[in-house]
């Protein structure tokens, strides 16, 4: 599993906020959330996973 992971900020009214991105822009969204002392990284694994799903 050696899906691209990159990195985007999102201005949310202003509060920037990073969201890790993996897989093609075209393809349904699936969204993997985090909660402290978590970040992203946690989902790396799972991300590559349904990225690299034909």
């Amino acid at each position: 599993m050696n899906a691209r992971v990159r990195d985007e900020w999102v201005d949310c009214g202003g509060v920037k906020l990073h969201c890790a991105v993996a897989g093609e822009a075209k393809r349904p969204l699936m969204l993997f959330l985090h909660g402290f002392p978590e970040f992203w990284a946690a989902w790396r694994k799972p991300m590559a996973h349904f990225a690299e799903r034909g």
